[in-house]
C-alpha cells in the first residue's frame, strides 16, 4: 500500500526549490484588496454620518415638538381663562373666539431646541349662519367656499349664555356603547327644527340606523367632518320641538326637553367627547323669545394645537369637555359661615317658653371656617345680615329701607377691617355699609314692622386681611369671621315671635386641588307667611322672586354628566331667618313631581324630593298643630334653628344656614337639565329667605386627539 505521506513531502520539496517570491505576491494582493475594502467602508461610514446627522436632528426636533404638544394639551385642559391669558401674555383670550390664534414659548429648551406652541379654538358644528339648514353631504363634505361660518365671539357667548336652547350630551352606558344628546328648550313659541347633528371624535364611528329617531327624520347622513365623521338628521318642514318630543314619548311635567340616543359601532375603551348641535329657525325670521336659529354643545371645546421645534411641526386637535361657564356662574366652590345675633336668653328654654321667643341681643357671634383646602385662594366673599324690626322709625331715626344702607362692624381673626377711600382693604374701626337693601312687611304687630336683608361684597377685605396676616395672597381663607352692629344701629328687635337677627358670609374659593364647580346665587329677599296657628296651610314662596308662587323654577345652570366615583350631583345652601323649632309643617322640596306643584303639602313622606337637614326633632316640642317631627323619613320641621353637625355656623337661635345634597342615585337631577323646581311650603311658621346658593359639579377631561399631523420643514 502506498502512503500519501510521500506526496506531501514532494510538495514541500517543490515549494522550496521552484516557488520562491509567491508569498510576497500574495501579500501585495491582500494589501490591494484590503485597501479597496477599507476605502469603501470609510466612504460608507462617512455617508452614514452625513445622513444620520439630519436623522438625529429630526428625531430630536420631533421629541421637542411632541413635548410642546403635550404642554399645550395640558394647559388648555387644566387652565382657567385667566391662566391662559397669563400663559399667552394676553388679556383677550376667549373660548368663543374662533378667529384669533394665541401662542407661547416653553420656558426651557428641549433637546437644544426652542419650542413654540400656538392654540386656536375650533368651530366644529356643521351649521351655516348664512344658509340655515345647510349641512355637508357625501359629495361635498368640506365646502371650499367657506360655507360653515363660525359665529362672532359676541354672538357665540350670547347664544350660550341665553340658555333658551341648550345642547348637552355624553355616554350613558360605555358597556352598551350608548350616547345621549340632550336638547332643552325654554320658550312659549312652537320652535321648528330643521336638523340635528353630532360630531364624533377620531376613532369612533356611528352605528348606522341606531338612533331613536327612526321614522321621524327625512334623511340620515354620515359624512366626513372635522377629521372624522358626523351624523346629521334632517326633518320634515312640519317638525317642531314639541311634536318631536311627543313623537319620542318624552313630554313630561310640561318641560321642553328631547333626548336623542344612538350607539357607537365599536367597543368603547374611553368616553368620547362627541359634540352635538341643532338648527331650528330659518335666517331672517323672527321668533319671539329666541332670536338665534341654532345652538350647540358648548360643554365640548376643541383646540387646534401647533408645536414647532427646529425643522419639525406637529399639529393636533384636542377636544376637552367641561361644563360651560354661564353668565351667572362662578368657577370654584364655596363654604358658608355665620351665626345668630339674638337668643332666647338666660333662664329661657323649651320647657318654660314653648314659643321660643328671643329676648336677648348679642354684640357679635363669631364663626370659624377650617374646611377650605390648603393651597386654595379666595376669589369672592359676600356678606349678608338680616333681622326683624318693629317699625321703621324706632331706632335713632335709622331707616332700613331700600334707599338706605345699614352699618356693621366686620372682623377677621379679631382684626376689624373696613374699606379705604378707594374701596380697598384697611384695618380700622370704621364700619362697613351695605350696598344692597331689601325689606318685607310682616304685619306682626300692626305698627309697620318688617324684616330686612342687607349685603355687601367684602372680597377686597377678606383677601386683604388674609394677605396681611400671612403675606400670601393665596391664603385659603380658613379664619374666624365675625360681625356686630355699628354704633347707633340695632340689627333686630326682641320680645316677639318674629324676633331674629343673624348674619352669613359666603366664601368662594379655588385652587389646584379643588374640583370644578359652577355656582349660582339667588338672593331676592322673600317672606314666607304662615297660617298664624289657624287651619289650612301657609305659603309656598318662589325663591327666585320671579313669581308669587307656589314654588318657583331656578334656571340658568346645566347639570353635568354623572362623574364616576362621586355621590352628589349638586349641593345648595339656604340662609333663612326666624325659623322656629317650636312650629312644624315647613320643609323644602327639590324637583317634586308635577302633581304636587299646586299643593306641595301633599308630597308624601319618603318621597326623595323632600330633603332632610340631618337633624332629628320630636313632635313633642311643637307649640301648635300639626305636631310633626323632623326625621329622615319625615322632614317636616326643617327650619328649626339648630345647626347641622360639622357646620361652620356659630350660634343659630332664630336663623338657619343649612346645606343640602342632591345625590345622583336620587334621580332628582338628570344630565343636561337646565332648571329645577324648588318648593318651600310652610304651615304655622313664618320666616324669611335671605339667599340660596347652588353648586353643580363640573369636570375637565381630555377626550384624546382628534387628529395628529407631523410635518418636517
Amino acid at each position: 500500500m502506498k502512503l500519501k505521506f510521500i506526496q506531501i513531502r514532494k510538495c514541500r520539496k517543490n515549494h522550496k526549490s521552484g516557488e520562491k517570491g509567491q508569498a510576497f505576491l500574495l501579500v501585495l494582493i491582500l494589501l490591494l484588496v484590503g485597501t479597496l475594502i477599507i476605502s469603501s467602508t470609510l466612504a460608507f461610514i462617512g455617508a452614514s454620518i452625513k445622513t444620520n446627522g439630519p436623522y438625529i436632528s429630526n428625531t430630536n426636533d420631533l421629541y421637542a415638538a411632541e413635548a410642546g404638544v403635550q404642554d399645550g394639551e395640558n394647559n388648555v385642559l387644566n387652565q382657567t381663562v385667566n391662566g391662559l391669558n397669563t400663559l399667552f401674555n394676553a388679556t383677550n383670550y376667549n373660548e368663543y373666539d374662533y378667529a384669533d390664534t394665541w401662542s407661547y414659548n416653553l420656558p426651557n429648551q428641549v433637546n437644544n431646541d426652542s419650542v413654540n406652541v400656538s392654540v386656536q379654538n375650533v368651530w366644529v358644528p356643521a351649521i351655516d349662519d348664512n344658509t340655515p339648514g345647510w349641512y355637508p353631504t357625501v359629495s361635498n363634505p368640506l365646502p371650499g367656499d367657506g360655507a360653515v361660518t363660525p359665529p362672532s365671539q359676541t354672538e357665540a357667548s350670547t347664544i350660550i349664555n341665553d340658555t333658551n336652547l341648550v345642547v348637552t350630551g355624553g355616554v350613558t352606558s360605555a358597556a352598551s356603547k350608548i350616547y345621549k344628546l340632550n336638547i332643552a328648550y325654554i320658550g312659549s313659541v312652537s320652535l321648528p327644527i330643521i336638523s340635528v347633528g353630532v360630531w364624533l371624535p377620531q376613532g369612533f364611528t356611528y352605528n348606522t340606523g341606531s338612533s331613536n329617531l327612526q321614522g321621524l327624520y327625512s334623511t340620515e347622513q354620515v359624512v366626513k367632518w372635522a377629521g372624522n365623521e358626523a351624523v346629521i338628521w334632517s326633518f320634515p318642514s312640519t317638525t317642531t320641538f314639541s311634536n318631536l318630543q311627543n313623537s319620542l314619548g318624552q313630554a313630561v311635567n310640561g318641560s321642553f326637553s328631547i333626548g336623542i340616543t344612538f350607539t357607537y359601532a365599536t367597543a368603547l375603551t374611553s368616553l368620547p367627547d362627541a359634540l352635538g348641535w341643532i338648527d331650528v329657525t330659518p335666517a331672517g325670521t323672527t321668533t319671539t323669545g329666541f332670536p338665534y336659529y341654532y345652538s350647540w354643545n358648548a360643554d365640548v371645546d376643541d383646540y387646534n394645537i401647533i408645536s414647532v421645534a427646529g425643522h419639525t411641526q406637529i399639529q393636533t386637535y384636542v377636544p376637552a369637555s367641561s361644563i360651560r361657564g354661564l353668565g351667572s356662574a362662578i368657577n370654584g366652590d364655596y363654604v358658608t359661615a355665620g351665626g345668630s345675633l339674638m337668643t332666647m336668653g338666660p333662664g329661657e328654654s323649651q320647657s318654660n317658653d314653648p314659643h321660643g321667643i328671643r329676648y336677648t341681643l348679642l354684640s357679635d357671634d363669631p364663626s370659624t371656617v377650617n374646611n377650605i383646602p390648603t393651597g386654595s385662594s379666595i376669589v369672592a366673599a359676600y356678606l349678608y345680615w338680616s333681622g326683624w324690626l318693629q317699625n321703621s322709625s324706632e331706632h335713632l331715626g335709622v331707616n332700613y329701607g331700600t334707599d338706605y344702607g345699614t352699618e356693621v362692624n366686620f372682623s377677621i381673626n379679631g382684626h376689624q377691617v373696613c374699606f379705604n377711600g378707594s374701596g380697598g382693604y384697611l384695618r380700622g374701626s370704621t364700619p362697613i355699609t351695605s350696598t344692597e337693601n331689601q325689606t318685607q312687611p310682616t304685619n306682626a304687630t300692626g305698627n309697620g314692622d318688617y324684616s330686612y336683608s342687607c349685603n355687601c361684597d367684602v372680597t377686597a377685605l377678606v383677601q386683604g386681611e388674609l394677605k396681611a396676616e400671612t403675606g400670601n395672597a393665596s391664603n385659603p381663607g380658613n379664619a374666624t369671621y365675625d360681625i356686630g352692629p355699628a354704633s347707633g344701629f340695632v340689627l333686630g328687635d326682641t320680645g316677639n315671635e318674629w324676633s331674629y337677627a343673624g348674619w352669613s358670609l359666603i366664601l368662594i374659593y379655588s385652587g389646584p386641588t379643588t374640583f370644578g364647580h359652577q355656582l349660582y346665587l339667588y338672593d331676592t329677599f322673600r317672606y314666607a307667611a304662615g297660617n298664624g296657628g289657624g287651619s289650612g296651610n301657609g305659603s309656598d314662596i318662589d325663591p327666585t322672586g320671579a313669581t308669587n308662587g307656589p314654588g318657583g323654577v331656578i334656571s340658568g345652570f346645566i347639570v353635568p354628566q354623572e362623574i364616576t366615583g362621586e355621590t352628589n350631583a349638586a349641593s345648595f345652601t339656604a340662609f333663612v331667618g326666624e325659623g322656629d323649632w317650636c312650629y312644624a309643617g315647613d320643609f323644602i322640596a327639590f324637583n317634586a313631581p308635577s302633581q304636587y306643584w299646586s299643593n306641595p303639602w301633599s308630597i308624601p313622606d319618603g318621597n326623595p324630593s323632600k330633603l332632610w337637614d340631618g337633624i332629628t326633632l320630636s313632635s313633642s316640642i311643637d307649640a301648635l298643630p300639626p305636631y310633626l317631627p323632623n326625621t329622615a323619613s319625615q322632614p317636616d320641621n326643617v327650619w328649626n334653628t339648630n345647626p347641622q353637625p360639622g357646620s361652620n355656623i356659630g350660634g343659630s337661635d332664630g336663623v338657619d344656614i343649612k346645606t343640602f345634597y342632591i345625590t345622583w342615585d336620587s334621580g332628582l337631577l338628570q344630565p343636561g337639565a337646565t332648571s329645577a323646581r324648588i318648593d318651600l311650603p310652610t304651615q304655622v311658621d313664618a320666616w324669611n329667605l335671605i339667599y340660596m346658593i347652588f353648586s353643580f359639579r363640573s369636570s375637565v377631561t381630555s377626550g384624546g386627539p382628534i387628529s395628529y399631523l407631523i410635518t418636517h420643514r
